[in-house]
């Protein structure tokens, strides 16, 4: 079974014989945008929620500083006394606790919470 033959029994489309070319401009043009819809899956905005042991101002505001430099974030903030850090933009979770890990820091990803 071929790419065609399986989007086809996906999405439930019908062709006669007599469509010949049109069939495959179709099924690219299917496939096309279910790529986009992946795409755009990741594209929406998040609110992570990361938990860090912070040591010192001055390692809070490194940390910030690093955060805030990554593509797609939009606002940083930090609650050190529960030893939070809420991220909030376009990132996806793990590459940003793999960047706080950078510092030497335990982190836990407590919540993503989608922004519609």
């Amino acid at each position: 079974m071929y790419l065609g033959d399986a989007l086809k029994k996906m999405l439930g489309v019908q062709y006669t014989a007599s469509q010949g070319w049109r069939k495959a401009r179709k099924l690219r043009h299917i496939h096309a945008s279910m790529m986009e819809q992946k795409t755009l899956q990741g594209n929406i905005p998040k609110e992570i929620v990361l938990g860090v042991s912070f040591n010192s101002e001055e390692e809070v505001k490194e940390i910030k500083k690093m955060v805030s430099s990554l593509v797609g974030v939009e606002v940083v903030k930090t609650h050190v006394e529960t030893g939070r850090l809420m991220v909030t933009g376009l990132v996806d979770p793990e590459t940003l606790a793999n960047r706080v890990r950078e510092f030497d820091k335990v982190v836990q990803i407590l919540s993503v919470d989608y922004i519609y």
